[in-house]
């Protein structure tokens, strides 16, 4: 479906470690090319019509339509 550079990877991983007290242990994405969109989620954030893959050792929940704008998109992590 997506895929992650490595160093998106540790930046979800660092978030989530952070955020693990509140129970977030994903990450969703959700938009298009344009204006893609990813948050930190809790397992119970789970839409019934979601996808669900696995990166790393986190989940990352998309939605159909969101799925299909993304197909083969690379997530990134960027400062500046």
């Amino acid at each position: 479906m997506l895929n992650f550079t490595e160093n998106a990877i540790a930046r979800v991983q660092h978030y989530l470690k952070v955020q693990a007290q509140q129970g977030v242990t994903a990450v969703r994405v959700a938009g298009t090319v344009r204006e893609p969109k990813l948050w930190l989620a809790r397992p119970d954030d789970l839409e019934a019509t979601d996808h669900i893959f696995r990166v790393d050792d986190f989940d990352v929940f998309i939605d159909t339509v969101s799925a299909e704008q993304l197909k083969g998109a690379t997530v990134d992590f960027m400062e500046d």
